[in-house]
């Protein structure tokens, strides 16, 4: 098993986590592929913690009873 750690982001938005890979996954990649699945997780991390959902965009539970 192959793990890269990484970081993106500056304080206070500071993005940390790693990948893992098989060594047979980590041979067929390229280094630009490692780093656009990088720029992809932080991307959506990122769009999480900045644009929170809203109570109004959450659509009411409905129950019976």
């Amino acid at each position: 098993m192959i793990k890269i750690s990484f970081s993106k982001g500056t304080a206070p938005l500071e993005y940390n986590d790693a990948l893992y890979f098989t060594e047979e996954e980590y041979a067929s990649m390229s280094p630009e592929d490692i780093e656009k699945i990088k720029d992809e997780r932080y991307q959506r991390w990122y769009d999480i913690v900045t644009n929170p959902a809203q109570a109004s965009d959450i659509p009411p539970e409905v129950t019976d009873g």
